[in-house]
């Protein structure tokens, strides 16, 4: 069904859908978790792909003309739907009821196709291109952008939260939902659902999406730091810290991003330390203060005073 790069590249997920779509048992409304949205996008496209395959063997050379359209992001019945995306009206910043009521509108008439509606943030502009070439990297000549005709478009998507909607279009949407036509599969694209509204995430079935794509180039980036890590004293902390907030201003690096490398770099830290209870102890208690710095920004916390804070506090958790 899915072909081996995906069960490669995304083996929780894609051995879920496989079974969920053999023994005819998919839910209607599924959330996505984990820090790589563009792995989240491109997996939700290759779902599109199974359900949609004229071939009813999909793989990814298939050239039947779903495959085809979902590939240029052409598909009539698979719909991203952003601020950006699917858009009615002026609104820029949040998925607004135009939207919500046009959905509607749409799914009330019936359709041969199995329809797929991706849920996200996203952003666009000129100012976005390196991370757009980096995160695309691996994706290239396999998707297009939403709305990609020209093929110069620069796209990304962003992890969905609880202001991405407004009360009015969130409502709108659940009565979608919880009143499903056949043959609807709605997608929420997120880093954690607890960032999400709960009437959503009451809907939904969670599945984490974790690519084992590493982004060598952030890793490379922090490699100054990790090396250094953990830091000797407070002097030594407030100096990486200014390295660690340096690479968001030389660099096109989301201070979010960055934040989710050091997570992830501790991660391995922890599996490598899993026999040693004392490190172990250690190592998760300094994942929980990297995500109590994450939750932080998300309140418009100053990046450099967040990241200062957190390093200071690594001297008391590694004492």
């Amino acid at each position: 069904m899915f072909n081996e790069k995906i069960k490669t590249e995304f083996p929780t997920p894609t051995h879920f859908f496989e079974c969920a779509i053999k023994n005819s048992k998919l839910a209607h409304a599924y959330m996505l978790e984990g820090n790589d949205l563009f792995a989240q996008y491109y997996f939700t496209l290759q779902v599109a792909k199974v359900l949609n395959c004229q071939n009813n063997e999909f793989n990814e050379n298939c050239t039947c003309t779903n495959c085809s359209w979902i590939n240029q992001n052409k598909h009539p019945e698979v719909i991203t739907i952003s601020p950006i995306d699917y858009k009615q009206g002026d609104t820029a910043s949040v998925i607004n009821i135009a939207q919500a009521r046009k959905l509607k509108e749409d799914l009330s008439t019936s359709s041969r196709y199995y329809r797929v509606i991706i849920f996200t943030d996203a952003v666009e502009g000129k100012e976005h291109a390196a991370k757009f070439e980096e995160q695309i990297s691996e994706y290239k000549n396999l998707i297009s952008m939403p709305n990609d005709e020209e093929n110069d478009r620069i796209w990304l998507p962003k992890p969905l939260n609880a202001k991405v909607f407004r009360p009015d279009s969130a409502n709108t949407l659940l009565k979608i939902i919880e009143e499903p036509h056949n043959r609807i599969l709605f997608f929420f694209l997120t880093s954690n659902r607890h960032d999400m509204l709960d009437t959503i995430v009451s809907r939904c079935q969670i599945i984490p999406v974790i690519s084992k794509k590493i982004i060598r180039a952030k890793y490379d980036m922090l490699e100054e730091i990790t090396k250094n890590f953990p830091f000797e004293n407070i002097e030594n902390a407030m100096f990486y810290s200014e390295k660690f907030v340096e690479l968001t201003k030389n660099h096109d690096f989301m201070p979010e991003d960055l934040l989710a490398s050091l997570q992830e770099y501790i991660n391995q830290l922890l599996q490598t330390n899993i026999d040693n209870k004392f490190n172990s102890y250690k190592l998760i208690e300094f994942l929980k203060e990297i995500e109590k710095t994450a939750q932080a920004l998300k309140f418009n916390v100053n990046f450099q005073s967040a990241i200062e804070n957190l390093f200071t506090k690594s001297l008391c958790v590694f004492k």
